[in-house]
């Protein structure tokens, strides 16, 4: 009991005492009641007088024994306050005890009474000291000795009413205000000198209690030292508001009603036994307003609770061992809230810092506690937190001792969970529980418990921001089974776990020793272990998972694991994941925590995996990016051994193909095995789809070492097949070694387009690693291997020899020699090319010899360096580069010169490059005077259909600037021609100054563009100079201050205006500000007819007056817009257009108005209305009012694929809804419309037909066509769409008799003629791949002509007169020859789907031009059904057969022979797929009559001439022509045979001689060709020294094989005279252009001098194209050539020419006149050594 208390106790002991001493005074001296009044009157003076206050005392009545009542006592403090106030004052009190020592007060009430307390600082002072100064014992004077004896107490009841107490304590800061509104109590036992209270029953209600503490005060350990117990307290209507200033602390206590009732309490002996505890209704609060030290707490639970510990020690002499007996518990309607307010609330889960449950109800019995036993009865528990976790039923059986742990019934009910288990635990003692983990017996029946997860929530709220927990929150998690036996033992039977999101466990089995890894064991059975991604990722802590690392959505593990850690063993154990994973594997593994000591024996059954389910287990970054792992992956094989020491092999099975692998590791870092694959795709696995395939092929390897140092090895492979750039490559090899870091190669490869053998060695140690290598290729198909788009063959041999760290430092050659392309059948060689480097740091040397290109490149600049350096040189003149360069870097010396020498082999590689002539490159670099010089000539290139004369580069630069001037003679297409083009100036001082410049012949400008460039801060600005604009001759206007200029990301002009004759663009940015001025754009009167003729334009392509406006906002911002542009007679490629007006604006919110008219040349259209850039909907508000659209306009914009365009087009359109959503309402009509498509020349006509613009998309209803008979093609259908960005399409076609084509070769001069169909066509799908079904049949009247392409002639060259042939040398394989390539059919039209069933009738005539050039047409007709089509990637398909019924092969052998043959019954076309393969059957029948006695003329030798002359009678014969195979490339044969009537004829002999002919291919074609030519057969004598037939038969027409026995009718025929006839074709330029020329070469020859003098002229006869010396045959008649020659050796091997001759000249590219005379030898030799052998030598050696 601390001092304050103490003294506020002994104060009420004197208020008592003294009226108590009153009428004990007046109990002894008076005796009478009159007395009693008197005295009372005289004693209540005395104490005013002595205290010197006012004290009063209404009445008092006793009966001098017992009773003693009081009433309105009053008792001021000496300030005159209340110090204390009772209405009335009962005491049954025993007064004569009084002089025995003893108090004995049966009873006392107190009524209405209110007591003041308080105390001042800094003197310490009460209000109450005042008496008991007042009778204190002097102490001056000596008192006598105290033998009384002590008193002893007795108090009955004690009972207080509506009492009032306040207290003001600033010496202990204690400030309280109470009321007790009654209190009625028993005191059994009362004994302070012995600190023994006991009390009786009692009863608190209505009372209060607010306290305030503005200090701590300590309580001593003794105030708790006493014996206190009680009966039954009963509680109703209690509060008390507790604060502590200092400590922070606040309690609240509002109990209505509660009772508690004590069996013993005994606090020195730390036992309580109470019989029972009830509590309704009540609410307890704790706050703590800060955070505080704890010994500076006034409640403080802790300290407390040892201070009893102390006592109870103390008392008993040994640590205390607390025993606490509760019979009963109940709470009913309980609230309990606590709040630490040094953290901010939350409003996730449960703050346990700031708790409240509510609604608390408990009903226990038999709650027990000591420090060995736990034990209680729980009935129930249910209570709810303001976080909304509640338990709505909790029950159980608890008992806990010392050594075991029990629950029973145990029932637990939440709002989400419901747990039931049965458990017990077993431990050696609490005390050592922790340190005897392994020692924890568990028996636990956990009997279909469920967790909830919204009940993890409450008591883990971080979880609320998992994405994956908010997917679990509102489900469960089931858990069934028992676990039994020790930690370090452990059982599970049946454990059962199953729920969330997708998590199954059902485990049996033992685990031991699982606090010790190294020494623990399993002895699992997984029957299933399944869960999923969402459960783990919100199950366990964050980062559990690297973020690098997705698991798969669902994880299944079964199969059993038995065996210690250092020896494991896996039985079925399988393990599988969503996405496709699964593992199933047995075996064992030993060691499993040491790595070192690590080893497996592991039988992996199956692995199977899939892509995305390995991305996203696998950390990000394992799998490199260049890396994709196949979609699907099986994998199984077997793995023995340590991670040093081990044999394995592995079967790969994967959507990308297959591979097996077997490896032996052994220590010391030795390997072998081998690996293979089957149809792998290489080309998916290094995401290089695009070149790379599937590859098939097997290695073996061995050796020692890990690392390139310590490597050591040999390996091979074969390689059967690898598909790359689209091509299998089959038969390689390769092998080689490997001995720390020196590595040699050789392989070979056998493939049929492409061979080669290889040699290679690679040093890679020390400072200058070393290469050699050699590379024989035996030839490459580039066609057939796609690496070029035609045919392309190389053949030859590559040596490198090179050595260096780095191409900085390299050193060595590569040298190409026995080069030989091949392209369009012709050959391209070049010896030898050989590329010297002898590089070094700050040196680059590199020269290149070939017969292609020689030159060099020599520079003091390293070759990495190099770059940069020319880089900051040109800085130096004109800022290109904000970034600093390295400061020691600067261009030093350098000179180069290349010669292309021979350039005609760039135009083999360089598509479109059709010519390109010999040309140079050259210059040098000196850094004294930083003087550059480069000069470049290219004399001509011909690109597709541009040619470029003439063209010259010259740089010249110095250390102040740099000259450049760019010209070309002419540059030329189809519709331009621009002479004498140059673009010169020169750079310094961060300017250029720059003019492009076209000249007249006379070097006068005819258009010119001058200006200058130059560097601002942050840009660059651009100025035209004033006398620098000159077009057509003419020059414009330009202001001095004009300028355009980029700065900060802002564009800006200033006055940049050019104007002629009152024509003027202007640039201009308006206003001042160059940060997003607005920018103009004017025109005046501005020709654009006169800017195309600037630069001679044939045709001008646009015409027209451009006058108006255009203002630009916010350029490189919120783009807005103000125009108001006219243009004028506008025509487009000399179709006149119309006059266009545009007039817009932008305003606030992104809108721009619009309106745009079309007028003139019969249109009135006008398009009005706004847009929103930046609405989401409803951003379009236009509206289209076509009055008339004058539809020849369009013809202009056909690119010529129309012609003949007339009519017009009216209609209203509404345009609203949004840019990506267009919604266009409203119809188009043609009017009178026409047109016809220049390459089918057939005029179609629209009268009046509409489209419908709905919500659908377009609507065609009876859509009509007409052709020019008024034959319709009607269409019906929708081509539907939502934003008309995206199509499909509904229609159907049909046409009946309709004229399709009617064209002639001018119109297209592939197929041509008059198609007449009946079809009925269906388009269906969408934009991207439309889907057409048409079924087309040709009708009467149609006729087509189809030409059949053939190949461009080119003029054969010569490169001398001596031809040496190497015998020695490799001679090209068969892949360098020309071989028969597949047709490829290639089509711009591709992403659509076309089938078509076309039929022909034999009412239609079909020719063929088989040979354009000679004249020879297929005519035929008769019936098929053919299949087209066109699939998504544009190849075209035909299928089908056309049997011909009749028709005619009319020849044309050039102008000397006309020839119709009939086409035979049974002849017939059939396409197989592509449209230009098909295969021939075909039968042509030339009848002809003719003499017989040629043919047998060897057969009556000898005969009469009456005989011989029976044989002159003409017979009839059939000449048969059979064409078979490809169509392009026909086979063609002869035949011969008599009608069937004539085969008697001479008794049969001729027909004999006819079969004997069919076995003399060559006999017969000669009898073929003298037939065909010259209607009659041909005697043997003439043909005798032609030296044979002919053996080729495949010809692509049959003139061409006439020519080819022509040919060989040259030195004997017609007597004497020689007769020469050749075919020459050749490309002619001599007016500018390519021109295709055929000549017939005929010439006439005359030996005399027993053939030493040779006469013989000649001309040529043009075939295709202008003949180069009509002129001079018109002249000179037939002799246009001319020779005389004499052979001054008799072998021929010395002769003298004289000539003349037309000769194309390829340097000049122009016809001369070659006159002049010639020394001729003539030798065959095989060697150098043969020319000067004697000849009779040479030809005995030749014959040996």
């Amino acid at each position: 009991m601390n001092k304050t208390t103490r003294r506020i106790l002994l104060v009420l002991l004197w208020i008592l005492l003294i009226p108590l001493s009153l009428i004990v005074a007046l109990v002894i001296a008076l005796q009478f009641p009159g007395v009693q009044q008197f005295a009372a009157q005289k004693a209540t003076g005395y104490l005013a007088e002595t205290l010197k206050t006012e004290v009063s005392i209404g009445r008092f009545t006793t009966d001098w024994r017992n009773s003693l009542v009081l009433k309105e006592i009053y008792l001021e403090d000496q300030k005159g306050d209340t110090l204390i106030y009772a209405e009335r004052l009962g005491v049954d009190l025993n007064i004569f005890g009084l002089l025995n020592s003893k108090i004995n007060i049966s009873s006392a009430k107190l009524d209405n009474a209110v007591l003041n307390i308080s105390a001042t600082m800094p003197d310490s002072v009460y209000n109450f000291d005042f008496i008991m100064a007042a009778f204190a014992t002097d102490t001056t004077v000596a008192q006598p000795s105290d033998t009384a004896a002590a008193f002893t107490y007795k108090i009955g009841s004690i009972e207080l009413n509506n009492i009032r107490f306040a207290m003001n304590d600033q010496v202990t800061g204690n400030i309280v205000k109470a009321k007790i509104g009654h209190l009625k109590t028993g005191m059994e036992t009362f004994d302070p000198d012995k600190a023994i209270y006991v009390l009786g029953n009692t009863t608190l209600e209505n009372s209060y209690a607010n306290v305030l503490q503005t200090k701590v005060s300590d309580t001593p350990s003794d105030s708790l030292a006493m014996d206190f117990d009680f009966g039954q307290i009963n509680l109703k209507n209690i509060q008390l508001n507790y604060e502590n200033k200092v400590a922070a602390q606040r309690i609240l206590l509002d109990v209505k009603a509660s009772e508690i009732a004590s069996n013993d309490i005994d606090l020195k002996n730390a036992k309580i036994d109470l019989a029972k505890f009830d509590l309704q209704n009540a609410a307890f609060a704790y706050y703590q307003d800060k955070t505080v030290p704890t010994d500076s707490l006034a409640v403080n639970p802790v300290e407390t609770a040892a201070k009893l510990d102390s006592v109870a020690a103390k008392h008993q002499g040994a640590p205390a061992n607390w025993v606490v007996k509760l019979g009963n518990l109940n709470l009913a309607n309980v609230t309990v809230d606590f709040g630490n307010y040094n953290t901010p609330e939350t409003n996730k889960g449960m703050d346990f810092n700031h708790l409240k449950f509510t609604g608390i109800n408990v009903a226990a019995d038999d709650l027990y506690y000591s420090e060995n036993k736990i034990a209680a009865a729980l009935k129930q528990l249910q209570l709810q937190e303001k976080s909304g976790f509640k338990i709505t039923n909790f029950q159980a059986d608890i008992d806990v001792d010392s050594t075991r742990a029990a629950f029973h019934e145990f029932d637990l009910k939440t709002g989400h969970s419901h747990l039931r288990p049965e458990f017990a635990l077993g431990y050696p003692s609490l005390a050592t529980i922790a340190d005897n983990v392994d020692k924890i017996t568990i028996d636990a029946d956990l009997e279909n418990s469920v967790i909830g997860a919204q009940d993890i929530l409450y008591f883990a709220p971080y979880l609320a921001d998992n994405p994956s927990f908010q997917k679990i929150a509102g489900r469960s998690l089931t858990i069934d089974g028992r676990l039994y036996g020790k930690v370090e033992d452990l059982n599970a039977e049946n454990l059962r776990v199953k729920g969330l999101a997708g998590t199954s466990i059902n485990v049996s089995g033992n685990i031991k020793e699982m606090t010790n890894i190294e020494n623990g064991a399993l002895n699992l059975n997984i029957n299933e272990f399944t869960t999923t991604r969402t459960d783990l990722l919100a199950l366990l802590p964050a980062g559990t998972i690297p973020k690098d690392i997705t698991l798969p959505e669902r994880m299944t593990i079964s199969g059993r694991i038995r065996g210690r850690m250092n020896d494991l063993e896996l039985q079925n154990f399988r393990a599988a994941a969503s996405g496709g994973t699964l593992l199933v594997a047995s075996g064992t593994i030993r060691n499993a925590t040491d790595p070192k000591k690590l080893r497996m024996n592991l039988d992996v059954n199956n692995f199977t995996s899939t892509r995305s389910a390995l991305v996203q287990m696998l950390p990000k970054g394992t799998i490199p990016p260049d890396i994709q792992l196949p979609e699907k992956m099986q994998v199984s094989g077997k793995f023995n051994g340590s991670l040093e020491d081990f044999t394995t092999n592995a079967n790969i099975k994967t959507s990308f193909g297959n591979a097996v692998a077997n490896v032996k590791m052994q220590p010391g870092e030795r390997f072998s095995g081998t690996a293979s694959l089957a149809e792998f795709n290489l080309g998916k696995l290094l995401k290089q789809e695009a070149t790379l395939g599937t590859a098939t092929g097997r290695a073996t390897f061995q050796g020692t070492g890990l690392s390139p140092e310590t490597m050591r090895a040999t390996f091979s492979a074969d390689v059967q097949k690898i598909v790359y750039n689209k091509y299998a490559y089959n038969n390689i090899h390769l092998e080689g070694t490997v001995d720390r870091n020196v590595y040699a190669v050789t392989g070979n490869m056998k493939d049929q387009n492409l061979a080669f053998n290889l040699n290679g060695n690679f040093n890679l140690n020390g400072a200058r690693p070393t290469y050699k290598a050699t590379l024989n290729l035996d030839g490459a198909n580039l066609k057939a291997l796609n690496f070029y788009p035609e045919d392309l063959r190389v053949q030859g041999r590559i040596v490198a020899d090179l050595s260096g760290a780095s191409p900085n430092d390299m050193k060595g050659t590569i040298s190409v020699s026995n080069l030989l392309m091949r392209k369009a059948n012709r050959n391209y060689r070049s010896d030898t090319m050989a590329i010297q480097l002898n590089n070094s740091p700050g040196r680059t040397d590199v020269a290149i010899q070939s017969d292609i290109v020689t030159g060099f490149f020599r520079g003091n600049n390293s070759v990495s360096d190099l770059p940069t350096a020319l880089m900051k040189h040109f800085d130096s003149y004109f800022n290109f580069q904000d970034e600093p360069f390295p400061a020691n870097l600067t261009l030093q010396d350098f000179d180069f010169n290349f010669d292309l020498k021979r350039p005609r082999i760039f135009t083999a590689f360089v598509p479109g490059l059709r010519r390109i002539r010999p040309g140079f490159v050259k210059g040098n670099y000196t850094v004294a005077g930083k003087n550059l010089n480069i000069d470049a000539s290219l004399p001509r290139l011909i690109y597709q259909n541009y040619t470029i004369d003439s063209t010259l580069l010259e740089l010249r630069g110095d250390a102040e600037k740099i000259g450049y001037n760019l010209q070309t003679k002419r540059l030329q297409d189809s519709t331009l021609l621009i002479r004498n083009l140059s673009l010169g100036g020169n750079v310094q001082n961060n300017t250029i100054a720059t003019r492009l410049n076209i000249a007249e012949d006379n070097g006068d400008s005819r258009f010119a563009l001058g200006g200058i460039m130059n560097t601002i801060p942050n840009g660059y600005r651009f100025s035209f100079t004033p006398g620098e604009v000159i077009i057509n001759r003419e020059p414009w206007n330009v202001a001095e201050d004009n300028y355009l200029q980029y700065q900060n990301g802002n564009i800006f002009a200033r006055n940049v205006r050019l104007g002629k004759n009152g024509s003027e663009l202007l640039i201009n940015s308006l206003g001042t500000n160059t940060a997003n001025a607005p920018l103009e754009v004017r025109f005046t009167n501005f020709d654009l007819a006169y800017l195309s003729r600037a630069v001679e334009r044939t045709d001008s392509l646009v015409a027209g007056n451009v006058n108006g406006n255009l203002v630009l906002r916010d350029i490189t911002g919120n783009l807005g817009f103000t125009s108001d542009l006219t243009i004028t007679n506008l025509a487009y490629t000399g179709n006149p257009v119309g006059n266009i007006s545009l007039q817009a604006s932008s305003a606030a919110g992104g809108r721009y108005n619009l309106l745009a008219t079309l007028t003139g040349n019969g249109n009135n259209a006008t398009v009005n209305g706004y847009f929103v850039a930046n609405g989401t909907s409803n951003n379009l508000n236009l509206t289209a009012d076509i009055a008339s659209l004058n539809l020849a306009a369009i013809q202009g914009f056909s690119a010529g694929q129309l012609e003949n365009v007339s009519g017009n087009l009216n209609g209203r359109l509404s345009i609203t809804g949004t840019m990506a959503q267009p919604v266009i309402r409203g119809e188009t009509t043609f009017n009178n419309a026409a047109f016809a498509i220049t390459m089918y020349n057939s005029v179609y006509r629209l009268p009046n037909e509409s489209i419908v613009f709905d919500e659908r998309g377009l609507n065609f209803s009876d859509f009509t066509v007409l052709d020019s008979a008024g034959n319709k093609a009607v269409m019906n259908g929708t081509i539907f769409t939502q934003n008309y960005t995206d199509f499909s399409f509904g229609l159907t076609a049909t046409t009946k008799n309709f004229l399709l084509i009617n064209s002639t070769a001018g119109d297209y001069k592939l197929y041509y003629g008059r198609l007449i169909v009946d079809s009925d066509i269906r388009i269906r799908g969408d934009l991207n791949l439309p889907v057409v079904t048409a079924d087309v049949k040709v009708v009467e009247g149609s006729h087509m002509t189809m030409v059949i392409p053939s190949e461009e002639a080119a003029k054969q060259e010569q490169e001398g007169i001596v031809q040496f042939v190497n015998l020695h040398r490799r001679r090209p394989n068969s892949m360098m020859m020309e071989e028969r390539q597949d047709s490829v059919q290639e089509m711009a039209v591709t992403g659509i789907d076309v089938h078509a069933t076309v039929q022909i009738t034999d009412k239609t005539l079909v020719s063929v031009i088989m040979d354009e050039a000679a004249g020879d047409i297929l005519e035929v007709t008769g019936n098929g059904t053919l299949n087209a089509g066109i699939d998504p990637a544009g190849n075209i398909t035909l299928t089908g057969r056309y049997d011909m019924n009749g028709g005619s092969y009319k020849l044309h052998f050039y102008d000397i022979a006309s020839r119709e043959l009939n086409i035979g019954e049974g002849s017939s076309i059939t396409w197989y797929g592509d449209p230009l393969q098909a295969n021939l059957d075909i039968k042509a029948i030339y009848n002809v009559k003719a003499p017989v006695r040629e043919l047998v003329a060897d057969q009556i030798v000898g005969e009469s001439g009456t005989e011989q002359n029976k044989y002159r009678q003409v017979l009839p014969f059939l000449v048969y022509v059979n064409l078979r195979g490809d169509m392009l490339k026909p086979e063609i044969t002869f035949d011969i045979q008599l009608p069937e009537e004539e085969r008697a004829a001479f008794g049969g002999q001729i027909d004999q001689r006819l079969q004997m002919l069919r076995q003399e291919p060559a006999e017969m074609n000669k009898q073929v060709f003298s037939l065909i030519v010259l209607n009659r057969f041909m005697a043997p004598d003439p043909l005798q020294s032609s030296g044979g037939g002919l053996e080729q038969t495949a010809r692509n027409s049959i003139s061409g094989a006439l020519s080819d026995q022509l040919n060989k009718l040259t030195n004997r025929y017609a007597g004497g005279l020689g007769l020469e006839l050749g075919l020459n074709t050749y490309q002619d330029y001599s007016t500018g252009d390519a021109q295709n020329r055929t000549d017939l070469n005929v010439a006439v020859r005359q030996q005399f001098l027993n053939d030493r003098l040779i006469f013989r002229v000649g001309t040529d006869i043009g075939v295709e194209g202008r003949s180069p010396n009509s002129q001079q045959n018109q002249r000179s008649g037939f002799t246009g050539n001319f020779s005389v020659e004499y052979l001054i050796l008799p072998d021929g091997r010395l002769r003298v020419r004289g000539f003349q001759q037309p000769s194309y000249e390829l340097l000049t590219e122009s016809e001369v006149l070659e006159t002049g005379v010639a020394l001729v030898y003539q030798r065959d030799y095989n060697s150098f050594a043969d020319l000067f052998k004697r000849v009779s030598k040479a030809q005995r050696e030749a014959k040996q």
